[in-house]
């Protein structure tokens, strides 16, 4: 998403006060490298490997998890993917089986048709047209003011197209 550490967390801070201001919007994010200070603003962490989900449980539960792979001290999220990378998804499910299950522990994932059967249940609500306008027009302007030259590119290329139409379209009868 080309954030630097500042900006995401930024972001992530932002994203966690929607979430908590009780209208029921869920925020789904994906992280590669989640600092620790983004860490502990997750609710719930799901883990992939090799295209499917290969833990997943709350952010506690997580640090548990980190705690019984051996990296007590490390940022939770850097020590469960470094765990999936060295031993892939099975590493964790064994960690998850040694250690045993209770409430807060962690779990291993849900089946892909428990997955299918929660995002058919889901109610998906569509922004207004003028919200999805003002976000994207938002969006050109911010693009536009990092790089004010682009604009002047864009406007350029304009221009030479319409005289270009203009010019085919004065010939015709």
């Amino acid at each position: 998403s080309r954030l630097d550490a500042r900006a995401a967390l930024r972001l992530v801070r932002s994203l966690a006060r929607v979430a908590r201001s009780g209208g029921g919007v869920a925020v789904l994010a994906t992280m590669h490298q989640p600092r620790s200070e983004i860490f502990d603003l997750l609710d719930r962490v799901s883990v992939v490997a090799d295209g499917a989900v290969a833990w997943r449980g709350t952010r506690r539960a997580a640090v548990g998890l980190a705690r019984a792979i051996g990296a007590a001290d490390a940022n939770p999220g850097d020590a469960l993917l470094d765990a999936v990378a060295a031993g892939g998804a099975e590493a964790l499910v064994a960690v998850v089986d040694e250690n045993g299950e209770d409430d807060d522990a962690p779990s291993p994932a849900a089946s892909p048709d428990d997955c299918a059967a929660l995002v058919a249940k889901a109610k998906f609500r569509r922004a207004p047209f003028f919200t999805q306008l003002k976000v994207l027009a938002d969006r050109r302007l911010i693009t536009v003011a990092r790089a004010p030259s682009l604009l002047a590119l864009h406007l350029g290329g304009a221009l030479a197209a319409a005289s270009c139409l203009g010019s085919i379209d004065s010939d015709l009868p």
